[in-house]
């Protein structure tokens, strides 16, 4: 990058995603202290400096999809301590290591009520969460998925959108005061014990994702705890130790419910005569369980089914010619 650019200190905004840059964030930036928008993503870059937190009148910093693996020690408090006006912060993709939150202790003020959305996801930062996140008042939405993060959660990471990482422990029953929160992704981490029966509480809640962990409990008493999910699309309870049987008032308890994973569990018994109301589902999946019986003659009624997984169970019987009514049918596993 020529060094001159560094000569445009009244420079508002510059956009340097998708070249072919290299090496450190180029040093001439430093001078661009006007600069309120600055990208730099998809390129190949491998080293963040600490002065980038010079730039104090950055609203809008990219530095997605690089290539960072030399990050100077604490580079992340002390960019967001500097950076008073910062709303977006976009660090995601870019090969980091090492430990994201090193800093402690609190962070200067200056930023409470600036900084809305920051995504650390798709790196390798490792070790515990920072109660000073919880200082970002205004903050809706923050990606850590995608790391090795570990540890339980402190309370106010539970009003953000996206948390996959190493994380442990019970869910907590704290979730029930978020009575706003529509999506929650808890997939792929290590939560054991009984689902939360609190998360019934949760009217606006769409399509929590709670797959691949260690949750128990039975999938009747889970459900028939939920009543206020009337709201609720989709359901993914897959890779768990889930057992039971699958309850009748699943269609009174989700009416709207298109998407049904229930795949790699301990569920036992036959499936539910009531599937068949469920008007909108699209894609249901109940593979890799112990359900047995006859498969119920009113899942073929759901012309708008898409997706059918039954594989990997211990049903019987012969199959309908009213499969054939299934148009919509794109994927059909059996076996």
């Amino acid at each position: 990058m020529p060094l001159w650019l560094g000569r445009f200190e009244n420079l508002v905004s510059l956009e340097l995603s998708s070249n072919l840059l290299y090496g450190s964030v180029p040093y001439a930036l430093r001078n661009l202290t006007s600069l309120t928008h600055l990208s730099l993503s998809n390129n190949t870059l491998i080293s963040l400096l600490l002065w980038l937190g010079e730039l104090k009148s950055l609203v809008y910093l990219v530095l997605s999809e690089n290539n960072f693996t030399s990050v100077e020690d604490d580079f992340l408090s002390s960019t967001l301590s500097n950076l008073c006006h910062l709303e977006v912060f976009d660090l995601s993709e870019s090969n980091c290591q090492g430990f994201a939150f090193k800093n402690k202790g609190t962070l200067s003020s200056c930023n409470s009520y600036a900084l809305e959305y920051m995504s650390l996801s798709d790196n390798e930062f490792v070790g515990l969460f920072s109660s000073w996140l919880g200082q970002f008042k205004n903050l809706k939405y923050l990606d850590l998925r995608s790391n090795s993060f570990s540890g339980p959660i402190p309370f106010f990471y539970w009003k953000f959108d996206k948390i996959d990482n190493i994380l442990n422990g019970s869910i907590p029953q704290s979730l029930a005061k978020l009575v706003n929160l529509q999506n929650l992704d808890l997939s792929s981490n290590y939560f054991s014990g009984e689902i939360s029966q609190n998360l019934g509480q949760l009217k606006s809640l769409q399509g929590p994702d709670l797959s691949y962990n260690y949750l128990q409990g039975t999938l009747n008493d889970l459900i028939n705890s939920w009543p206020q999910l009337m709201s609720l699309m989709s359901l993914d309870l897959s890779y768990n130790q889930i057992i039971g049987s699958i309850p009748e008032s699943l269609q009174d308890k989700m009416p709207k419910l298109h998407s049904l994973f229930l795949h790699d569990n301990l569920i036992n018994g036959s499936l539910p005569i009531s599937l068949g109301k469920l008007e909108s589902l699209y894609s249901f999946d109940v593979s890799n369980n112990k359900l047995s019986s006859e498969i119920p003659s009113t899942i073929w009624n759901l012309s708008s089914l898409e997706w059918l997984h039954l594989n990997n169970n211990k049903f019987q019987g012969k199959l309908p010619s009213s499969l054939t009514n299934m148009k919509e049918l794109t994927l059909l596993d059996l076996g």
